[in-house]
């Protein structure tokens, strides 16, 4: 007794088949191309479920968190190069996200409206700030690179009121101008850089 051929290359589900009809011959023939036709979407719709599987089971182990998963042979080294990839670039970035404050140097001081040109001679972070005293004014900070305003800030005229910078990265040479200001005829105002060398 021979067996039905199996289609492996079938690559679509048969949905359409002829309707047996009363007037039918009861003959292999017309039973048999039913049959193949279920035959064979069986065997494609087993092909695609372990497809659905396999592509499943790849998910689960790339979002598993179970560290005994065990993986196919080819997948673990690739996974563990990329995992210890990440976990340098995090310990990289956790080390420069904490800044060592010990590092802090007061480069420029002024009571009076002041322009500095500095050219900084390392890697680190600048913060500048403004500030008036009893004697009212506006304080007010431009910095300036290649002639751009990269930075400006003011707070409303009073006493005591004051601005500070974000604290802003700067490599080695760069160069920054900042035009730093209580207000006209204050001399009694507190003006700053400080610099916090990585």
């Amino acid at each position: 007794m021979a067996n039905y051929e199996i289609n492996e290359e079938q690559e679509v589900l048969t949905k359409a088949m002829r309707m047996i009809e009363t007037g039918d011959p009861v003959h292999a023939d017309v039973y048999n191309a039913l049959f193949s036709a279920l035959l064979n979407n069986d065997v494609f719709l087993e092909k695609l479920a372990n497809k659905m599987v396999q592509q499943a089971m790849i998910s689960h182990v790339m979002d598993s968190t179970n560290s005994n998963m065990v993986l196919g042979a080819d997948q673990g080294p690739v996974i563990t190069k990329l995992i210890d990839k990440v976990q340098e670039q995090v310990t990289v970035l956790n080390t420069k996200t904490f800044l060592d404050y010990s590092n802090l140097d007061r480069i420029f001081e002024a009571s009076v409206n002041s322009i500095k040109n500095i050219t900084f001679e390392s890697d680190g972070w600048v913060i500048a700030y403004t500030r008036t005293q009893k004697t009212p004014g506006t304080p007010f900070i431009r910095i300036a690179s290649n002639g751009s305003a990269i930075y400006e800030g003011f707070s409303p005229t009073g006493s005591y009121r004051y601005v500070w910078t974000p604290l802003f990265p700067v490599k080695r040479e760069t160069q920054l101008s900042f035009n730093l200001q209580v207000g006209e005829g204050i001399d009694d105002g507190q003006i700053g850089i400080l610099f916090l060398r990585e």
